[in-house]
């Protein structure tokens, strides 16, 4: 068994992570709400950067700031689109 490192996604590499049926949502600089799998409002985040991991249901996953363990990918499907003039999720 190895542990392969999954690599982010750049401009490079957009094209192999395009072609495993989804795209990422989000884009660097977005913010957007995270809630997690148990349903806990953990407030605004902002998209660092996307990436493949294994433990998403699409595959996509991405960094965000503020976070405590910032080595750990959140699974695309943790996060929705913030809309501030609402103050909510989109």
């Amino acid at each position: 068994m190895t542990n392969a490192i999954l690599p982010t996604v750049t401009s490079a590499n957009l094209a192999t992570v395009e072609t495993r049926e989804t795209r990422p949502q989000f884009a660097p600089g977005e913010q957007v709400r995270w809630i997690n799998e148990y349903g806990v409002d953990l407030g605004i985040r902002t998209i660092v950067s996307a990436e493949v991991i294994s433990y998403s249901e699409n595959g996509i996953g991405y960094k965000i700031e503020p976070h405590d363990a910032y080595w750990f990918a959140v699974p695309e499907n943790q996060l929705h689109r913030h809309t501030e003039e609402r103050n909510s999720i989109a």
